[in-house]
């Protein structure tokens, strides 16, 4: 899916959904605890390309 971008975080977001789903169901704190990660390292990667893989954290400048 990478198309050379670099933005593959869709695929943490869809993994996080994917995990939500199968904890719900099955009512595991195992799998909920693996879809918070992978929703922490999807906010992590969004944050690192909207931020051009660069220094700033969420876009921000130093003040």
């Amino acid at each position: 899916m990478d198309s050379g971008s670099r933005h593959f975080s869709i695929l943490l977001l869809l993994s996080f959904i994917v995990y939500a789903i199968l904890g719900y169901f099955s009512k595991s704190n195992l799998i909920w605890h693996v879809a918070l990660i992978s929703l922490g390292s999807w906010m992590g990667a969004e944050t690192g390309y909207m931020s051009g893989w660069g220094a700033y954290y969420l876009g921000m400048n130093y003040p």
